[in-house]
């Protein structure tokens, strides 16, 4: 279970987008996130940490894979009595400086599922 996850990291010919990441959305200009990202071979685990906005202070856990310049990544929040859960789908962009995509959740306001646009901007090196 060790060596497969190993062999897969040294074969791997994707782009390296493990680090910290900041998500804006252009339709929501007072929402605004941090993102740790963690990749072994394709699997991508990591935080999300709002820190402005409605949701300001939440964490979510987040798990997915990047292959071929997308990434497919779900969350939850890190407080198991929320609800809060939703998904993204992004393409990276700009020479691995930025992922473009949407973002879907779920809306507690009409308990409907609703979707946002979004970017992400590497943060440092």
């Amino acid at each position: 279970s060790a060596i497969r996850p190993w062999m897969e990291d040294r074969v791997y010919k994707d782009a390296r987008i493990e680090g910290r990441w900041c998500i804006t959305y252009p339709g929501m200009p007072d929402v605004e996130e941090q993102v740790t990202l963690k990749r072994t071979a394709h699997k991508v685990t990591g935080q999300i940490n709002s820190s402005k906005g409605p949701d300001a202070g939440k964490i979510y856990d987040i798990e997915g894979t990047f292959r071929n310049l997308l990434l497919t990544l779900t969350y939850t929040s890190s407080d198991r009595s929320a609800l809060d859960r939703g998904a993204f789908v992004l393409q990276l962009n700009d020479n691995g400086a930025s992922f473009f995509g949407r973002s879907s959740y779920y809306y507690n306001e009409d308990h409907s599922i609703a979707d946002a646009e979004c970017k992400w901007r590497r943060i440092g090196g």
